[in-house]
């Protein structure tokens, strides 16, 4: 949406020296993302735009266990063993993730190992202590950013990235295998959410008062009944939940509001490019949790455009946007390959379908890889995905319906 933001301005201003320079780099969290907003500032920028929200615990996850212990005994052995020069070393460094990306070599060998229930990183889930570290971690670099940009004459916007709300599940819900009568009724609220399952999810919530995948599924029903407040506040809370938040929490937007009013930085929200009118995201337009397909990006560039006339850039003249979305979709249909746009969709299902079998959901796996195999060569997606059937109880590779 950066490189599009560039082309529809540049059209519509009828100005080449109007550049957006995007330089994020996949799975990067707030300080590595930070890092390199400070590092552009010899560029003499008019302004930077920095996306976050995404990624924030990617690192915690990677890194395997807790960087501040919970409990009293563990605090007391934090303190004998002088951990804490890990936590200095982890607010100040970049842990190397390349190791686990979905198509290193670690990765594959670990989703290979990793069962139903147990995903294949310890450390799981990230407690308060470590949460509250990394996120005043991201708030302090923000602030340290703030500092330079008007050292440097140099407007800041922070900018809250994407989460697909209603029809992504949460990565991780349970670190020891609970029921299959879990498994069942999500399975049975995804191919059909409605009314009547609801007592049987307020049941087991009862039961299972932490389970994200149980509030999401109780927000798809929710939405599904039109009672669309109640079902937002359940997908919230599954994020929430999630034993491994790669994406949104609702701790993480607050941090990043809370910096944003105390220092005076102006705060835009890419979800309102993509809501609907009760705030809630997901569906059309969405590729999974954090992506979005080539409308989408279109929105994104245009909500942008939209913010920032006559603000933090020049001002966009009235009706501007027939033009700015042609020139976008001429540059789209020159530079976007076929081959990109037939098997795009399904080369992030793969990618999610083996993130989910990363962090022991292998219920969730499923039908990410059936995605994945009508865009695909079957090779590597059908081993995988037959290896999951089997590690569910389901021998052979036939399609199931989800």
């Amino acid at each position: 949406f950066a490189t599009l933001l560039s082309v529809g301005c540049r059209k519509v201003l009828g100005r080449e020296d109007f550049h957006v320079r995007p330089e994020a780099r996949p799975a990067w969290d707030s300080q590595q993302i930070l890092e390199k907003a400070e590092q552009l500032l010899v560029y003499h920028p008019d302004l930077i735009l920095v996306v976050l929200g995404t990624n924030e615990y990617v690192n915690r996850i990677v890194h395997g266990k807790a960087l501040l212990p919970e409990g009293l005994r563990a605090r007391w052995e934090e303190a004998a063993t002088h951990s804490r020069f890990l936590v200095e070393a982890f607010s100040t460094q970049v842990l190397d993730t390349a190791s686990v990306s979905p198509g290193g070599g670690d990765f594959a060998r670990l989703v290979r190992q990793t069962q139903p229930g147990q995903p294949a990183m310890g450390g799981l889930p990230i407690g308060p202590r470590d949460r509250a570290l990394i996120l005043d971690r991201m708030q302090q670099g923000v602030r340290r950013l703030h500092i330079r940009c008007k050292e440097a004459g140099t407007r800041l916007v922070l900018v809250q990235s994407l989460q697909d709300l209603k029809t992504f599940p949460p990565w991780c819900n349970e670190i020891e295998r609970t029921t299959p009568e879990i498994d069942a009724l999500f399975v049975q609220v995804w191919n059909h959410p409605r009314q009547a399952l609801l007592p049987r999810l307020d049941a087991l919530l009862l039961r299972y008062p932490d389970r994200p995948d149980l509030h999401h599924a109780r927000g798809r029903v929710l939405l599904a009944m039109d009672r669309p407040k109640e079902a937002r506040q359940e997908f919230l809370r599954a994020l929430d939940l999630d034993l491994a938040p790669l994406h949104h929490t609702t701790e993480v937007t607050d941090a990043m509001a809370t910096v944003c009013r105390e220092e005076g930085i102006r705060l835009l929200d890419l979800n309102d490019a993509l809501a609907d009118e009760h705030g809630i995201t997901g569906g059309a337009r969405f590729l999974d949790a954090a992506h979005v397909d080539l409308e989408g990006h279109e929105e994104l560039a245009l909500f942008l455009a939209r913010e920032l006339s006559g603000k933090e850039m020049p001002a966009l003249p009235a009706g501007y946007e027939k033009v700015f979305r042609s020139a976008i979709r001429q540059h789209l249909a020159s530079e976007v390959s076929e081959e990109t746009q037939e098997t795009g969709r399904g080369r992030i299902a793969f990618n999610d379908a083996k993130y989910f079998l990363f962090f022991g959901n292998f219920r969730d796996a499923v039908p990410y890889f059936e995605r994945a195999l009508i865009d695909l060569p079957e090779g590597e997606t059908r081993s995988l995905y037959e290896h999951t059937l089997r590690k569910l109880g389901v021998p052979g590779a036939g399609g199931r319906k989800r």
